[in-house]
């Protein structure tokens, strides 16, 4: 089959709502898809980097291209949301093992990463977005787990060569954007709903606690602004070191806290709002390892608490060093990214803080001395440097890995930032999530492409580091699009968000999934006898 790519470039212009690391502003409740457009196209900032992909252009053009035809001609954002709201209702009535979800349908993939022709670089089969170890991991088991907001959460037992989905047809939505577990029953697990990563998708469907392996899932939302048609955000949990009946929660909406998470009846657990900062870029929620009740948030800004939450104070107007109205941020709250030293090491806190542009920067806190450190800079090469993961190494002091479009590492705190990858080589781009191992000996990224983890962590320079894959049963996919061939039922087309358009067939009796190019795959087609194919990437740079 001759497959025919046919690029569309679409001069959208874009909008002051969207924030860092293309999330937006969501429109206001009873605001029209036409009028907020219209109140992007009026602000002149929007038109900054037409050529990136993560640009406030690219992004707002796909929100406004996935909703626009599903809308029109009215464009009123509410009938969406209340069709999700109603349709929500109804699956709470109609329980999955009632006869209401009997079906035929069989998943078709791809379940692993695809194929790839010479044209694709770093392949992979989708988004990543947390990943969390068992307590005993790397000494008396290999239990980890994974989640994405395009699939849900994933249990591995065999330290990621093979992925077990857990919460397939047992939530009400397929996205799962963070994990806590128990570290003295790991058999509980708590995650919270929704892609806080995403421009187009950031509806959360609260908080839900498994206690049996993620064999079963209940929700836990009493007090918590957790209504999916509100556009309520999630993206931090955190258990409490030393109480694990203590559980915090980032949202949109302000930090959350229940003191009661282990409650027997789900519907006692009962969430507390102890900060109302309506900080729709929340990205960490972290404790010190050595004080009891003190945690660090970060967002737009730093935030401490000493007091287990009850107040917080910002880190960067009460403390020196850390500047936000000095290039690159000039005045524009970034987003930020924190990781602090385990007790093993140190109780420094870094983080990453993303300008509205190209460049993010490290910093550290000095613990003893009070005072933010500059670190390095980084520029990414394509846009808007993604999500501002990082982790902090728990056996060796200074050794920091980071996430951005690509990874980088540091050996000395932060001071020199060493690039480990170039776009798309040999890990997929645009990370969203970085974590060390317990014991100290791996570090694994989630990213666009899925799962990479290093054992080298002493690289320094691009190719030093041996990258491993870690996809098998990952069914992350970010299907936009998918075409059928009338005379072979094997033979599909889909246009996969971040890892181009992808090729079903069957190849010497067995089905194969062939990644034709990368990118962000869009509209496919495909002629009736399949001989020919038609597909569409959304990258304004391709």
């Amino acid at each position: 089959m001759r497959l025919r790519t046919l690029l569309v470039i679409v001069g959208v212009i874009g909008v002051t709502a969207i924030k860092i690391s293309g999330q937006t502003n969501m429109p206001a409740p009873g605001q029209s898809l036409w009028d907020w457009h219209a109140a992007f196209m009026a602000e002149p900032n929007n038109l900054v980097n037409p050529e990136g992909e993560s640009s406030p252009i690219n992004q707002h053009g796909r929100f406004v291209d996935k909703w626009s035809m599903r809308l029109f001609p009215h464009g009123d954002l509410l009938v969406a949301r209340n069709a999700c709201k109603e349709h929500l209702e109804w699956m709470d009535g109609h329980p999955k093992n009632d006869g209401a979800f009997n079906s035929t349908w069989v998943p078709l993939g791809p379940f692993d990463t695809p194929n790839k022709t010479n044209e694709v670089n770093a392949e992979g089969t989708g988004q990543i977005h947390a990943i969390a170890f068992d307590p005993g991991y790397g000494s008396t088991n290999s239990i980890m787990y994974a989640a994405s907001g395009y699939g849900g959460l994933f249990k591995s037992t065999d330290a990621g060569l093979h992925w077990t989905p857990l919460t397939d047809s047992k939530l009400r939505v397929a996205a799962v954007t963070d994990i806590a577990l128990d570290p003295t029953s790991p058999n509980v697990i708590f995650i919270a709903t929704g892609n806080v990563d995403s421009s187009g998708e950031p509806w959360s469907d609260g908080v839900y606690r498994s206690t049996d392996g993620g064999l079963s899932w209940s929700a836990i939302n009493t007090g918590l602004s957790a209504d999916m048609a509100d556009h309520v955000l999630m993206r931090g949990l955190e258990l409490q070191p030393d109480n694990a009946s203590v559980l915090y929660c980032l949202t949109s909406a302000g930090i959350f806290r229940t003191t009661n998470a282990q409650a027997t009846n789900p519907e006692d657990v009962i969430w507390e709002l102890r900060e109302a900062l309506p900080d729709q870029n929340w990205k960490t929620l972290a404790h010190h390892p050595a004080i009891p009740g003190k945690l660090y948030a970060s967002g737009d800004d730093v935030l401490v608490s000493a007091n287990g939450g009850d107040t917080w104070t910002s880190m960067s107007e009460n403390y020196p060093g850390l500047d936000f109205s000095a290039p690159p941020f000039n005045g524009v709250p970034p987003r930020i990214g924190l990781a602090i030293g385990p007790v093993s090491v140190e109780y420094d806190l870094y983080i990453l803080a993303h300008a509205n542009s190209d460049q993010a920067r490290a910093f550290r806190f000095d613990q003893s001395t009070g005072e933010w450190l500059v670190g390095d800079m980084i520029t990414s090469q394509y846009g808007m440097p993604a999500w501002g993961s990082l982790a902090v190494s728990p056996i060796q002091s200074g050794l920091v890995y980071y996430g951005t479009t690509l990874p980088w590492s540091t050996l000395n705190h932060g001071t020199i930032l060493n690039q480990l990858d170039s776009y798309s080589d040999e890990i997929h781009a645009d990370v969203h999530t970085v974590a060390f191992s317990p014991n100290g000996a791996e570090v694994w990224f989630g990213h666009d492409g899925g799962i990479s983890l290093t054992t080298t962590l002493q690289a320094q320079t691009d190719g030093q580091s041996t990258w491993t894959t870690r996809n098998n049963g990952l069914a992350v996919g970010t299907i936009s699009a998918i075409a059928c061939a009338v005379s072979d039922r094997d033979l599909l087309l889909i246009g996969n968000q971040d890892e181009g358009n992808t090729i079903r067939r069957r190849v010497n009796g067995e089905i194969n999934w062939l990644t034709n190019h990368g990118g962000d795959g869009g509209s496919v087609f495909l002629s009736p006898d399949g001989k020919i194919g038609w597909s569409q990437r959304y990258n304004a740079r391709r």
